[in-house]
């Protein structure tokens, strides 16, 4: 474990030294990043303009939602996501090859060797207005709130790390197919609304977007002290399950590796 420590805080360091050679690149993502919370933030007026609730949700708790979406999709996005956008080209180019030659888990290192450090910027803006906007709405998180809203974030962050793990590792056999990862995109934009709206959804399709409104949906109840055990625990087997899977996955996706273009 503290090899693999040392190696990430390595990578990190790689990371921001890019980051500032490039500035012109961070303004950019910290720009874009800005721009969508304004959007979320009118889209949610808008939603609310003649009625109260939305699934049982008020508009406070929406904005609360909203909110928790910024920072677990912005921490996968700063953390995970571009090395899951690049593994397409990894792959179909043969960079796989050299990866695999190296003394350390394969998985790991295609996972974490990019690092969008400015994009953490909009983690941290979400953070202050959770922080500031909870007691304006009568809710004091304890510390004990807060650790467990931590631990449901990496819970989510472990659910969508596996997904998006499992649906790259069908890259070793359609290397040209990189925009597989877009299907997952288009379902984790779901995730921000309340889950309730699926009540009269179809089991099968309630099935399969369920998990991505657990990861937003579960940590912003835990803010809001809406949470059951239920949630906590479906929440843990989804991300659990999704993560182990992965792993599975990817070791055997590995066997049918050819080398470039194969």
């Amino acid at each position: 474990m503290k090899r693999y420590l040392s190696l990430y805080w390595t990578l990190i360091k790689l990371n921001w030294k890019a980051l500032r050679e490039f500035p012109a690149d961070s303004v950019t993502s910290i720009f874009s990043g800005l721009i969508w919370g304004v959007f979320m933030i009118v889209s949610l007026q808008l939603l609310f303009w003649q009625i109260p609730s939305v699934a049982g949700w008020t508009r406070e708790g929406v904005v609360v939602l909203g909110a928790v979406y910024s920072v677990v999709v912005g921490l996968f996005r700063a953390i995970l996501s571009r090395n899951m956008d690049d593994m397409a080209k990894v792959i179909h180019m043969g960079e796989l090859d050299v990866v695999l030659s190296k003394p350390i888990d394969t998985q790991f290192l295609l996972s974490t060797r990019l690092i969008n450090i400015s994009g953490l910027v909009r983690v941290v803006v979400a953070t202050i207005f959770i922080v500031w906007f909870l007691p304006h709405i009568g809710i004091h998180p304890t510390v004990i709130d807060l650790l467990l809203f931590g631990a449901l974030c990496l819970l989510s962050l472990l659910f969508l790390y596996g997904l998006y793990m499992s649906i790259t590792a069908l890259l070793v056999w359609y290397s040209h197919t990189n925009n597989l990862v877009d299907i997952a995109e288009s379902l984790l934009g779901t995730s921000r609304y309340p889950q309730g709206i699926l009540q009269r959804a179809p089991f099968i399709i309630a099935s399969i977007f369920v998990p991505f409104f657990l990861i937003i949906n579960v940590p912003s109840k835990a803010l809001l002290h809406r949470m059951t055990e239920a949630d906590v625990v479906s929440l843990a087997l989804v991300s659990v399950g999704t993560f182990l899977f992965s792993r599975f996955f990817w070791r055997y996706a590995l066997r049918f590796y050819t080398g470039a273009g194969g």
